[in-house]
């Protein structure tokens, strides 16, 4: 009988020793699943500032395009006036106020440009976050399949 028990003993043992094997496996592989998750998760808070860094920049751009634009206009229509009450100078100033309006409109269109690049940023800032939603769908899949080999080889002892 000392043997029967003894051999039960052992197998209880063996057992113990694979699902404590099986146990650590788990814990290490939901560590690492975690430890992704929440690089993942710094990597979005991270994306999210330097959206909102951008966004600031987009608009301190605009204000100053703005406020250059209204400056050289202010400054065209003065130049414009000053030449019409000087009519001898008037065909030479008069190019240089067609300079200045091809100044004003290389501006306008360098402003479209950066509006341009913006909404480039803003696009790959929305990809990003369908990237770190998809990323955290398949950490709970891969969780959740760790969960189940777990099951499933406690099922089979």
């Amino acid at each position: 009988m000392s043997d029967a028990i003894c051999k039960r003993i052992k197998q209880l043992e063996n057992q113990n020793r694979k699902l404590m094997k099986l146990l650590e496996t788990t814990l290490q592989i939901t560590n690492e699943d975690t430890a992704k998750y929440i690089e993942l998760q710094n990597e979005a808070k991270l994306l999210q500032r330097v959206l909102v860094d951008l966004e600031n920049q987009k608009q301190h751009l605009e204000k100053d395009l703005e406020k250059q634009l209204r400056i050289i206009e202010i400054k065209l229509d003065k130049a414009i006036k000053d030449i019409q009450r000087e009519k001898p100078e008037t065909q030479e100033l008069h190019s240089g106020s067609e300079q200045l309006k091809i100044v004003i409109k290389n501006l306008v269109q360098e402003k479209e440009r950066l509006l341009s690049d913006i909404k480039l940023v803003t696009k790959k800032n929305v990809r990003l976050k369908q990237d770190i939603a998809v990323l955290q769908n398949n950490y709970v899949s891969v969780s959740s399949i760790g969960v189940e080999i777990l099951i499933g080889k406690l099922a089979s002892i």
